[in-house]
């Protein structure tokens, strides 16, 4: 139920993102120890990125998971550790340097992981404790010199869809804007 919620909440933001990246955007959670994207825009021109909507990623290959795991509440870590800790030891032994980044940032940037000629950049959507709900993404080329203004523009959405979701409010469904 929560990601039909966060779906409905986020679509509008989403759009507002979509049109101005241009590029694929996408909204994800942390299920398991795993991300499962939740819903996914993408245009006419946007580079190839192989996500689909209801299926799975390594967190620790995405900056998608990198925002959630960087904000996740207590005990999150842990579980996905457990589960995948040596596979991402093995492949991203800057995992953990990288996830203080995201954490000081409020943002992360990994190229070149799933896609060779592809760059993810995410926020995370954060609930009233600080901890991540979801993260919204954009699948940019990797050489793609607009990030400080995507960023602006994602940062604003996380916003919104946080405020949308803490007041129950869908955005639209109502003709009242949120606050």
């Amino acid at each position: 139920m929560l990601s039909r919620t966060l779906r409905h909440a986020a679509l509008p933001f989403m759009q507002d993102v979509n049109y101005v990246v241009q590029q694929t955007t996408q909204l994800a959670v942390l299920d398991g120890a795993d991300v499962l994207i939740v819903e996914r825009l993408s245009r006419r021109g946007a580079v190839s990125n192989p996500a689909e909507v209801a299926s799975r990623m390594p967190v620790h290959l995405t900056s998608m998971g990198h925002a959630l795991l960087a904000f996740a509440a207590p005990g999150q870590m842990d579980r996905v550790m457990s589960v995948h800790g040596e596979r991402i030891r093995r492949e991203r032994p800057e995992f953990l340097r990288e996830l203080g980044e995201a954490r000081s940032r409020g943002h992360l940037r990994l190229g070149g992981l799933i896609n060779t000629d592809t760059a993810g950049a995410s926020v995370p959507i954060l609930d009233a404790r600080g901890h991540a709900i979801a993260a919204l993404t954009i699948v940019v080329p990797l050489a793609w010199d607009r990030l400080p203004q995507a960023l602006m523009a994602m940062q604003t959405a996380s916003r919104g869809i946080s405020r949308a979701l803490a007041a129950g409010a869908v955005p639209g469904a109502s003709g009242r804007p949120v606050e």
